[in-house]
């Protein structure tokens, strides 16, 4: 019986250590013991940036967003919260105004925040960053359209005539010539 009973006894044991290895590497994984700051940035567009987004620090990956605030009216801006490893703290400064996210390859959106210059003073914990507006590729290519159509549009085509020369000279000359093979 007392046999049993160690037996016993050592198996919950080794269940309880196992659970506990456990906690520590998923806590370690999700950096739930890390020690963290939080910061806010303020967007107009978000254009796919959600809760749990991942937050770079000078491309390496910080922290995720932790929340993001829906603007009371259509001028005010959305107010995200960060979370950052404190470890990376000393990147972060008020002065830099680069912070901006980015699609990565796969059209996972990230919050990158660029490292501060040597000479800028460190972000104090829950202080509000500077932030760039995202660059959305359906708006480029909407300014693109824009352009092209108002470089080939009829009024940009009428010129005088010394300057559809020089405009056809210059047409000519970045023209690639196909010579016939002699």
């Amino acid at each position: 019986m007392k046999n049993k009973n160690l037996i016993v006894g050592l198996f919950v044991l080794a269940g309880l250590v196992l659970f506990m290895a456990g906690l520590v590497l998923i806590g370690n994984r999700h950096e739930a013991f890390a020690r963290h700051m939080d910061f806010y940035a303020d967007f107009t567009n978000l254009a796919g940036l959600s809760k749990g987004s991942k937050v770079q620090v000078a491309g390496m990956d910080a922290g995720q967003v932790l929340d993001i605030a829906v603007p009371a009216s259509p001028s005010a801006r959305f107010r995200v919260r960060l979370r950052i490893e404190e470890s990376l703290h000393g990147l972060v400064s008020h002065r830099f105004g680069g912070h901006h996210w980015n699609a990565g390859v796969v059209g996972e959106t990230f919050l990158l925040i660029h490292p501060g210059s040597p000479t800028a003073a460190e972000a104090s914990a829950l202080s509000l960053l500077p932030s760039k507006e995202p660059m959305d590729l359906a708006n480029l290519l909407d300014q693109a359209r824009a352009w092209s159509a108002t470089s080939m549009s009829p009024s940009r085509t009428r010129m005088a005539p010394e300057k559809r020369r020089d405009s056809n000279s210059v047409r000519h000359w970045a023209t690639p010539t196909r010579r016939s093979p002699t």
